[in-house]
């Protein structure tokens, strides 16, 4: 502490010398004193603890005996004491600091001496953290600092602070040591700038105490450029904060100093909050002098954080404000913090979008959660659509994609009934057109007349029963190739004449020789064609199996003529519809095979062709849905099988 010399207390009143010199009456220190000395400080504050320390002064929080509350006492440290300079500097900030009445700026109650002649002005107490803290503190990913303050938050602190100093700017007074540790953010969304003590004054609020008086340090040295620590404030030749302090500043142009001075610093903070980091990084003294200087190749946030999804908007605010000639900044605070207040306008708007589509990705996650469990085909319809309206809302949801590329790379087993429906009109056309071939195969099988005829049959009337057979089989397909629609009993109807017409031939080579062939190529068009499943299929087969093991049980059984006798180890095939002439008989079974072959791969052929060109386009249509979706959403795991 400093003890004035010849001075003494008198009734708590600070009494100047009786017979001062005359260089003591033309002191403006001893003018001071005798403005100040009013009060004695320890009747009235009591100390709680100290709270701070700047540059010229520390700060502590004492009660306040009188109104019975706790404020903060701004001190003039004890070395600084002796400086008429420094006091007059220090005084000027209590008085810049006091007529700023901003809700963004800490009033101040009180200015006087103690009693040991130390100088201090006390001001409201404000609670909460720098933004420096909360900066170092979302820099180390603290849960606490990320639930609390958002980037949202910060940008609105930060339009307050903008508000702040445009309302100082109005007032003629420019901050210009702007920094985050001189922004604090209270618990009730209070947002107060700190440390006014090298606030420039324009000359018509007031005057500004000269450079000349001003608080000075020595010149740095060369070996101070290159030291690892970096003052808070340099006030000299340069005023501020290395780092924040603007261009100008760093070159100690103190009279081109302005409000696009602050402007500067706000866009140096503005960096901080979006990329977590300054905006020149905290090297040496002399290497983020210099990097001030020559101006930041990457004052965008984006391009040193490019996962923090920063906007360009932003971008581009910090870039502008930091900009490294003054005429290329926002002319003032209020430009800057309009043009914030305009993305985040967007910005509120983009929140309720991102909320409304974190509902509708939720509703669908809950929807595919239940049908893992067996839920109605229908709700996986109501998923999507949750889906489709988040990814309205924000095209570029992660989740909603993982979910939408999972839903539509893995096929349901059981669909709903309007997509039931449209899948039996498709089959129906397929239906109509494989009918069509269906029906001129088996007409084709009354170019068998001629040669039968040839062959010289025993007795006509063994042909009747393959006659009305294939008449009525073609009467069925005919059906079919008009409606495209068929019942279940319908097909085993048509599959018991179609195997029934092909059973019927055996008189001619008995049940194991031709028959067969011509029952299996029946049985598998109708299969195909009818895109039968497991109990149809079964049906099918029971009816060609009856097509072959019927006429020979009848002819074991005695109640048909038998076709075939064991002469040694020959088989001896016995005609007993018609006789074998070799020419007619070899003619026949060529003919006759050949066409079963043409006809049986025709049909099968296009179903196979229509087949794969379904498998085609589904896998193409799906390939072509895969790529619309990021890496990481393709990337999803099948649901689980249904027990």
């Amino acid at each position: 502490m400093v003890r004035l010399p010849e001075t003494r207390l008198d009734h708590g009143t600070l009494q100047l010398p009786s017979d001062p010199t005359p260089a003591s009456k033309s002191s403006p220190r001893q003018a001071q004193i005798a403005r100040l000395a009013d009060t004695l400080f320890d009747d009235r504050y009591s100390l709680e603890k100290r709270i701070g320390s700047g540059g010229m002064g520390h700060v502590l929080a004492c009660r306040d005996r009188r109104i019975g509350r706790t404020v903060a006492v701004k001190q003039l440290k004890a070395e600084h004491g002796p400086r008429d300079e420094l006091s007059l500097r220090f005084e000027q900030e209590a008085k810049i600091q006091g007529r700023l009445e901003h809700p963004g700026v800490v009033p101040v109650y009180d200015v006087g001496l103690r009693e040991d002649g130390s100088l201090y002005f006390t001001m409201k107490r404000v609670y909460g953290m720098t933004l420096e803290e909360i900066v170092s503190a979302l820099g180390r990913r603290d849960p606490h600092a990320m639930r609390r303050y958002s980037r949202r938050r910060l940008l609105t602190a930060f339009a307050a602070v903008c508000q702040a100093l445009a309302y100082a700017h109005s007032r003629g007074v420019i901050h210009r040591d702007l920094k985050p540790g001189n922004v604090m953010l209270g618990e009730y969304g209070e947002v107060n700038v700190l440390d006014w003590g090298v606030a420039k004054v324009s000359e018509a609020e007031g005057p500004e105490v000269p450079m000349s008086q001003a608080p000075f340090v020595p010149p740095i040295t060369p070996a101070e450029l290159h030291r690892d620590a970096v003052p808070s404030t340099v006030i000299g030749a340069m005023v501020g904060t290395p780092g924040y302090m603007s261009p100008e500043q760093a070159r100690g142009e103190n009279d081109r100093l302005d409000a696009r001075t602050d402007v500067y610093a706000l866009g140096a903070i503005l960096f901080e909050i979006l990329a977590l980091e300054p905006l020149h990084a905290r090297r040496t003294l002399n290497d983020i002098i210099q990097a001030t200087l020559k101006g930041s190749s990457d004052a965008r946030p984006s391009q040193r954080r490019p996962d923090f999804g920063i906007p360009p908007e932003l971008d581009t605010l910090c870039e502008r404000a930091t900009a490294l000639d003054p005429d290329d900044r926002y002319s003032s605070a209020r430009e800057l913090s309009d043009a914030l207040e305009r993305i985040l306008d967007g910005d509120r708007d983009e929140e309720r979008r991102r909320a409304l589509a974190a509902e509708h990705v939720a509703a669908a996650e809950r929807i595919l959660a239940d049908e893992a469990r067996g839920t109605d085909i229908e709700q996986r319809i109501i998923a999507l659509r949750e889906l489709n309206a988040a990814l309205a809302l924000e095209p570029a949801h992660g989740a909603a994609l993982s979910m939408l590329a999972r839903v539509f790379t893995h096929v349901p087993e059981t669909l709903p009934a309007s997509a039931e429906q449209e899948l039996q009109a498709e089959r129906a056309k397929v239906r109509k057109r494989a009918a069509r071939v269906a029906w001129v195969a088996i007409f084709t099988t009354w170019l068998f007349s001629p040669l039968a005829v040839w062959m010289q049959p025993r007795d006509y009337r063994l042909g009747i029963p393959f006659a009305l057979l294939a008449l009525g089989t073609m009467l069925a397909v005919w059906r079919t190739s008009r409606t495209g629609l068929v019942t279940r009993a319908h097909t085993l109807l048509t599959s018991a004449l179609a195997i029934s017409a092909a059973a019927s031939t055996c008189v001619l080579f008995g049940p194991l020789l031709v028959s067969p062939t011509l029952v299996l190529a029946c049985a598998l068009v109708l299969i195909v064609n009818s895109r039968a499943d497991r109990a149809l299929r079964m049906g099918i087969v029971g009816f060609a199996l009856a097509g072959i093991s019927l006429p020979l049980g009848l002819q074991l059984w005695g109640v048909l003529p038998t076709s075939y006798a064991f002469d040694g180890e020959k088989l001896v095939v016995n005609p007993w519809a018609a006789p074998f002439h070799p020419v007619p008989t070899l003619t026949f079974m060529w003919v006759a095979t050949g066409l079963i072959v043409m006809l049986a791969t025709g049909v099968l052929g296009r179903t196979v062709d229509a087949l794969a060109r379904a498998e085609r386009q589904q896998f193409a249509q799906g390939w072509q849905l895969r790529q619309i979706f990021p890496e990481r959403a393709r990337r999803t795991e099948p649901p689980p099988r249904k027990p």
